[in-house]
């Protein structure tokens, strides 16, 4: 069986590289000329909608459930019973009693965002907007990306404080821009981390994906913040989805 890569955005390069390493071909978006038939596999990274007749191919991360995890209020619906999610409203008044109780919120004013985009953190009751998801803040000690795959666990990364980054880091929204980067290096992964991952990889039936986690040491608890299904990849990153691909096509 052939295998394709088919990218929710025609210029990701984590797609590109997936498949360089896979030794593939992608699918473009214009002027292609891939036939979709029952012999041809196609690893969907990212795409909550593919091309007609694609489903006549062996899709790894059917398109329904990516587009599932992708809208963020969705995903809170959908997965909140079968792992530890946030509390999660879209009533701006419950968002208020939070704050007035001593929380903080998480405004998202973007649901498909991600790296932080649309997210607005607020701790006084005063200050809320009308936004189209609220969720109460966690205080987190570490935030994990767990990747999964075939119904298991690939590989763990850990959102660290880059070295030389010049400016004071966010330690509430850790992304890139904010000072992050991941690491792997000798990680002392709480089970509860793994444990609330999996479930809601399991739950959420895609073939792949990374999961975002926090981790409350006082509380000893995780919490699934968010599902990936196109995940960056890059060095060991890359070669761990390549070789967990190459195993599971077997």
């Amino acid at each position: 069986m052939r295998t394709f890569v088919y990218a929710y955005n025609p210029y990701s390069e984590s797609a590109k590289a997936l498949a360089r390493a896979l030794s593939v071909l992608r699918i473009r978006h214009k002027n292609s000329r891939f036939r979709p038939t029952w012999r041809k596999r196609v690893i969907n990274w990212g795409s909550s909608k593919l091309p007609p007749k694609f489903d006549d191919c062996l899709c790894l991360n059917d398109p329904r459930y990516v587009g599932l995890v992708a809208n963020k209020r969705i995903f809170f619906e959908t997965y909140s019973p079968y792992a530890r999610l946030p509390y999660f409203t879209t009533d701006m008044q419950k968002a208020i009693e939070w704050t007035q109780d001593g929380h903080k919120v998480v405004e998202r004013h973007i649901l498909d965002g991600h790296s932080g985009a649309g997210i607005r953190i607020v701790d006084n009751s005063l200050d809320i907007q009308p936004a189209l998801l609220y969720t109460r803040y966690i205080k987190k000690r570490d935030e994990y990306r767990v990747h999964c795959m075939d119904n298991k666990i690939i590989d763990v990364q850990l959102k660290k404080k880059k070295l030389d980054f010049e400016g004071e880091a966010n330690y509430q929204i850790r992304n890139h821009a904010n000072g992050f980067i991941y690491a792997r290096q000798e990680l002392e992964v709480p089970e509860d981390v793994l444990t609330q991952s999996l479930a809601c990889f399991n739950a959420t039936n895609l073939d792949f994906a990374a999961i975002d986690v926090v981790y409350n040491a006082y509380e000893d608890k995780a919490y699934v913040l968010e599902v990936n299904t196109a995940p960056g990849l890059h060095g060991e990153t890359l070669t761990i989805y390549a070789n967990a691909f190459q195993e599971m096509m077997l």
